[in-house]
């Protein structure tokens, strides 16, 4: 969510203002956003991986494939359907240009660098990397850019307060309907004959898959955590699937679910920043949603190559 309230108060208005259809800008901002939730620094990892006993920084790294294939996946779509409208081009591609900007942009990227390292080098913890992150980011800006004064730091302290509170009363919703469920029990009643079929690693995971996506189409992800996942961890150890694999498919499913109505955070920011109704943005977005089904179903097929390859070698 606050990947795409950073990204898109900035990105949406200049690319309508640029000429871009709003529906498609709002459809690249949400489901770009769906990467910070699995390329780490990532807060659902970090609850997930503390409410499975995973350790957070071997499941950091098991999202760095996935979540590069997403992110070049998505790519891809945004300029295919680019050409394909023949949205404005800015300029042509320049390697001097490009090193320029990296060069200007390096005490920004440092960041994420900053926050991976000091985490799975033991530094500090997810939590403590957090504040670093703020701490960091409003030196870059004050020190290093000059371009954060007392004043746009306040502006920006008011409109994220604003942009969370219109996400927290759709997750306050998602939250009650979470509560109503595991309060009466909805949810083993529902789901609990589905743990006890006769079926095979991979069908498993497809299933969970489905359910998860449906799920998330109305519950927001910390409650789908807490209602679907213990149902479905005894079978995941009884078919001896790698802890990190089940993990990630959750994770992933968590993605589209941000992304697909009633109940998507990511949609509910980019309509409110870019004024388009979150129906035309879902439209724009089914692209972007089968880029992430198809990593989605790569992390199922191939878990060796996609999740495990990164934490055995790093040793994690």
């Amino acid at each position: 969510m606050s990947d795409t309230a950073a990204v898109g108060g900035v990105m949406i208005p200049q690319m309508i203002k640029r000429g871009y259809a709003a529906p498609f800008t709002a459809a690249v901002t949400a489901s770009s956003s769906t990467i910070g939730i699995i390329i780490p620094p990532s807060v659902p990892m970090v609850l997930l991986s503390a409410y499975m006993g995973l350790s957070t920084g071997a499941l950091f790294a098991a999202g760095l494939v996935a979540g590069i294939l997403m992110a070049l996946g998505l790519i891809a779509t945004a300029w295919w359907i680019s050409v394909k409208r023949n949205y404005p081009v800015e300029a042509a591609f320049s390697v001097g240009h490009l090193g320029k900007t990296f060069a200007s942009a390096f005490p920004a990227l440092l960041m994420p660098i900053i926050i991976l390292g000091g985490i799975l080098s033991g530094v500090f913890t997810p939590t403590e990397a957090s504040a670093v992150a703020v701490a960091y980011g409003v030196i870059a800006g004050m020190l290093l850019y000059r371009s954060l004064s007392v004043r746009s730091l306040y502006r920006a302290l008011v409109e994220s307060a604003v942009l969370t509170g219109a996400v927290m009363f759709v997750t306050a919703a998602a939250h009650t309907l979470g509560y109503t469920f595991t309060y009466e029990s909805l949810g083993q009643l529902v789901l609990g004959p589905m743990t006890e079929l006769d079926i095979g690693p991979i069908a498993f995971l497809l299933m969970l898959s489905l359910i998860l996506i449906i799920t998330g189409t109305f519950l927001d992800g910390i409650a789908m955590m807490f209602i679907v996942v213990p149902l479905f961890l005894p079978s995941v150890q009884l078919l001896g699937i790698e802890p990190l694999q089940f993990a990630m498919v959750v994770i992933i499913c968590w993605g589209i679910g941000q992304q697909t109505p009633p109940v998507g955070a990511a949609l509910f920011i980019t309509s409110v920043i870019s004024r388009v109704d979150v129906i035309r943005i879902t439209r724009a977005n089914l692209p972007f949603i089968a880029v992430m089904f198809a990593v989605l179903l790569a992390v199922i097929l191939w878990p060796e190559g996609i999740v495990m390859s990164v934490p055995r070698l790093l040793g994690l």
